[in-house]
């Protein structure tokens, strides 16, 4: 199986267990009484998207292969998907509030650290086949959004719209995403300076991009459009 093949179905199940959920969620804290609660829980998405990318980033770059903190990132997802279908099927699971809140904070931050390191990964092992990625990436991306829309059409098929099945679905895809990481190739990783200050550990010299003006008005349009979208 080629490399494309297989990113392809990385970039698949890797949206489609976010899609398997994330459209229909409202439906089920509405049939559980919970409707006025929807906008916090769809809110932790933006929240933790400000720092949960760039932990697992820093983590991957400088400490474990960037494939195994994909898979990890995935099967901590998965495993809190679950806990999250469990609780919602108790009776009167709109008393659980906090806890299911609590729950999904740590499978969405668990989810947003994945987010940036698919694209990472999808980058660097095109590469590594001396592939061009600006010609091959998009056609490989275009199947994370097949899979979001696929999962998301399942999960209408099976009617768990308003029901905590939509959470066990995407609980299964995020463990399928965890076994198939160990398929993929290793990412090769620049060495790591053996002496680095706290500075250059945490990647914090990052931000000295932001004294070029055109790259920090792009930053902060692109965080505006990101506002809007959500």
């Amino acid at each position: 199986m080629g490399i494309k093949v297989r990113l392809a179905i990385l970039n698949f199940l890797h949206m489609g267990a976010w899609g398997a959920y994330l459209i229909s969620m409202g439906n089920y804290f509405v049939h559980i009484g919970l409707a006025s609660r929807i906008g916090s829980f769809y809110a932790l998405i933006g929240i933790v998207s400000f720092f949960t990318p760039t932990i697992a980033g820093i983590i991957a770059d400088r400490y474990i292969q960037p494939v195994r903190v994909l898979g990890l990132c995935h099967l901590l997802c998965g495993l809190g998907m679950m806990v999250l279908f469990y609780i919602g099927g108790q009776p009167d699971a709109g008393m659980y509030y906090s806890k299911m809140y609590m729950v999904y904070f740590f499978c969405i931050a668990c989810y947003m650290g994945s987010y940036s390191l698919v694209l990472s990964v999808s980058y660097t092992l095109l590469e590594q086949e001396n592939l061009d990625t600006v010609k091959h990436f998009p056609s490989i991306r275009v199947f994370g959004s097949i899979g979001f829309v696929v999962l998301m059409w399942i999960t209408d098929i099976l009617n768990y719209e308003t029901t905590e099945k939509q959470f066990m679905l995407s609980g299964i895809i995020s463990l399928l995403f965890f076994l198939y990481t160990f398929t993929l190739p290793i990412c090769n990783r620049q060495k790591q300076l053996k002496h680095q200050t706290l500075r250059e550990m945490f990647g914090l010299n990052a931000f000295g991009l932001f004294k070029n003006k055109e790259l920090c008005i792009f930053f902060i349009f692109s965080a505006l459009l990101g506002i809007i979208c959500r």
